[in-house]
């Protein structure tokens, strides 16, 4: 009987409440599932929608966004995805309102299914972000391993210039993602699809509709999680989706009015500005800049560049918040000594215009959040600023005066981007933002075998150099101050090809030099014991061939790459390890040498093992000369790392004669 009665309830469809317009029905199966097709799923969009269309009203125009979301939940990781955070902008009294919120968390208990609703008043949450930004924030109730959780809410916003992207790719597997636009034929946008997944696209002309509408409805199926890594600049960048920009808009009886503007037009209209252009030519009415101007008057020229950026990089403290233009202004920056991006390197312009070097801003957009689309300008896409001195007869330099930690000639990664825009005083020009950081590491480690503990005693001497210390000072303040800013997550999520210390070997600092002279590179010495890289078996000691100063895994790990490689810095790392064994000991078998590049010499990987009477020496040398890689180079670096990893796996056997 209960089996009968368990039959029958596989066979029951559940109806979506308020949602089934927009969701349907699902078999009581789905509740049922344990896994998705994609085993390492720990959720997955079963279905993902979105439908834009216009409303008029008393001669407002607004844009309306419905969405409706079907989440399946496979383990407790993907919980976290019935936690959704939506984003609205607001700009003086025009604001984005969000309406409709409703959602449904089923759960099959006992052989029957079980509802829990959203309550408005009770699990959504309001909170400002920013002046312009606010965030609505809710949970959905009951959400555990095996749950199905349907959602939907609209989103209402007078601001029609720009729709936000749709993504049909998400870090989770999307079983299936409608995007519904019906636009009047007043406006005409451009798309701006991205990504490779393939997507159907089906028009509607409602020509005899009031304002002559045009459906065009994108489905895709079947679309696999997308997997980030560490050398991906932002992923969205990468994942399949779509993104409409307002070209023109054309009303009965009136001329187009075009809103897609060209690089000059939106460089002019930034030196215009109030929070801009103007904040360069403001005039410099503080003693201590003034007295900083006549200093620097008569130096020669990088000598001059250098110190008035040494002056503001010391002076003034970034307050963590990104833009092209002004947050608290020139007064107010050269009183409290704070201001955001575009307050402390418009001020370094301003300086170094002052001061006859030739320098300009350039604009384009954090480094983690995105690639700037030189195709399609837009204003809205823009949040930094730096500064660019041209140089017709060699390397331009971008100069960014935001880091406590950052010395002359280099940049935080924050800055660092494939391309920006760079304003001229007779127009705009994309530029390349070359990357001047290189990360330069060099070792030099002394041990003794202890034969009676199978370990290796001695010191080791590190020097980082460039960017290798420049990212020790920032991990320092980071520990120090115990908080972290975007820049400061940036730095410690770089992976390194370097050497890291065991926890399970002891390692004590004993000497440190430069720590705070920025322009010098840092030296380190340690006293060591290095105890998990040595086995004894028998009369024989083998030790790892990298020691404890090669790289945990091959970072590359698919077959293909669609998309290139970012590093944050080109490397320079270098290791060498002389190990002293007994008189009665010898080298009874080493790794074989490698010398191994990739195709077109970018990247190289050198190791050696010389041995002698009483002791032997490691060479462990690895560059990446080049901080990006096309997809075309992908397997020539996996390759590379393979072959790293391959021979660091190898083992050094030293055995009593």
């Amino acid at each position: 009987m209960n089996r009968t009665i368990i039959l029958l309830l596989l066979c029951i469809t559940v109806t979506a409440g308020t949602v089934a317009q927009k969701l349907g029905k699902f078999d009581i199966s789905l509740l049922s599932a344990t896994s998705h097709q994609d085993s390492t799923a720990s959720a997955a969009y079963i279905q993902n929608h979105c439908k834009i269309s216009f409303v008029f009203n008393s001669n407002k125009i607004s844009l309306v966004s419905e969405f409706s979301k079907r989440i399946k939940v496979y383990s407790e990781n993907g919980e976290k995805y019935a936690t959704i955070s939506i984003p609205l902008y607001q700009q003086g009294s025009r604001k984005e309102r969000i309406t409709n919120i409703k959602g449904t968390t089923y759960n099959l208990v006992d052989g029957k299914v079980t509802e829990d609703k959203l309550k408005r008043k009770k699990d959504v949450f309001e909170e400002e972000t920013s002046e312009n930004w606010k965030q609505v924030k809710f949970a959905m109730p009951n959400v555990k391993a095996g749950s199905v959780v349907d959602i939907q809410y609209r989103v209402t916003s007078p601001f029609i210039y720009q729709l936000d992207r749709w993504f049909f790719q998400h870090e989770i597997p999307v079983d299936k993602s409608i995007y519904k636009l019906i636009i009047p034929s007043y406006f005409v946008y451009t798309p701006v699809p991205a990504g490779f997944h393939p997507t159907e696209t089906k028009t509607k002309d409602y020509a005899g509709s009031v304002h002559g509408e045009v459906e065009t409805t994108f489905t895709s199926v079947n679309i696999p999680a997308f997997k980030d890594d560490e050398y991906i600049l932002n992923a969205d960048d990468y994942k399949a989706s779509i993104k409409y920009e307002l070209y023109s808009i054309t009303y009965p009886n009136n001329p187009p009015e075009y809103y897609s503007k060209d690089w000059n037009a939106i460089g002019k209209d930034l030196l215009e500005s109030d929070r801009f252009g103007k904040e360069i030519k403001k005039k410099i009415k503080d003693p201590e800049l003034s007295a900083l101007l006549a200093s620097v008057a008569q130096l020669p020229e990088e000598e001059k560049i250098k110190a008035i950026y040494d002056y503001v990089r010391e002076t003034y403290t970034w307050n963590e918040k990104y833009g092209v233009g002004k947050d608290v202004g020139h007064k107010k920056l050269i009183e409290t000594k704070t201001g955001n991006i575009g307050d402390i390197n418009l001020l370094l312009i301003n300086l170094l215009k002052k001061a006859g070097v030739n320098a300009v801003p350039a604009v384009t957009k954090s480094r983690y959040r995105g690639l700037l689309n030189e195709s399609f300008p837009t204003l809205t896409e823009l949040n930094y600023v730096v500064a660019y001195l041209p140089d017709p007869e060699g390397t331009a330099m971008a100069l960014d005066a935001s880091s406590k930690q950052v010395p002359f000639g280099q940049l935080p990664t924050r800055a660092i981007n494939l391309t920006g825009v760079a304003i001229f005083g007779n127009g705009s020009q994309v530029i390349h933002l070359q990357n001047p950081n290189t990360y330069k590491s060099s070792t030099v480690s002394n041990y003794d075998l202890n034969i009676d503990e199978a370990t290796l005693v001695g010191t080791s001497n590190r020097k980082k150099s460039d960017y290798a210390a420049t990212k020790y000072r920032l991990d320092l303040e980071n520990v120090d101050q115990s908080t972290k800013t975007e820049d400061d997550t940036e730095e410690e999520d770089d992976s390194d090809e370097e050497e890291e210390l065991d926890i399970q070997n002891e390692s004590t600092l004993i000497k440190a030099e430069n720590i705070k002279e920025l322009d010098q590179p840092i030296k380190l010495e340690y006293e060591e014991i290095i105890r998990d890289e040595v086995k004894q078996i028998g009369d024989s000691y083998f030790v790892n061939a990298a020691v404890d100063f090669g790289i945990d895994k091959n970072p590359f790990t698919e077959d293909t790459r669609k998309y290139p490689v970012f590093y944050n810095y080109k490397i320079d790392t270098k290791s060498i390890v002389n190990i002293q064994f007994p008189e009665d000991y010898a080298v009874e078998s080493v790794p074989e040498t490698v010398l191994a590049t990739t195709p077109n010499k970018t990247a190289s990987f050198r190791y050696e093992v010389k041995a002698f009477d009483k002791f032997l020496t490691i060479y462990y040398f690895i560059k990446v000369n080049q901080d990006i890689f096309t997809h075309t180079d992908y397997e020539g670096l996996k390759n590379l790392y393979d072959l790293i990893i391959d021979t660091q796996a190898e083992k050094i056997v030293i055995s009593k004669k």
